[in-house]
């Protein structure tokens, strides 16, 4: 977790700390499989422009029995 230029604090998970986040809190992936990972860094270059990878899914809420 950082703090960005304009002051808003920043947190970035993996795919697989989002996910078990979501699962804690009572979600599911629906439907199941990988998240979609859009800006990306290339192996082996420098990041020099574009934003942080966000990552794209659907969850629902599992019923509470």
């Amino acid at each position: 977790m950082f703090t960005q230029f304009a002051g808003e604090p920043q947190c970035f998970l993996t795919e697989e700390q989002l996910t078990e986040e979501l699962l804690r809190a009572g979600f599911e992936k629906d439907p199941p499989g990988p998240l979609t990972e859009y800006n990306r860094p290339v192996a082996g270059r420098t990041l020099t422009r574009g934003g942080p990878a966000i990552y794209e899914g659907t969850f629902r809420a599992v019923p509470q029995s």
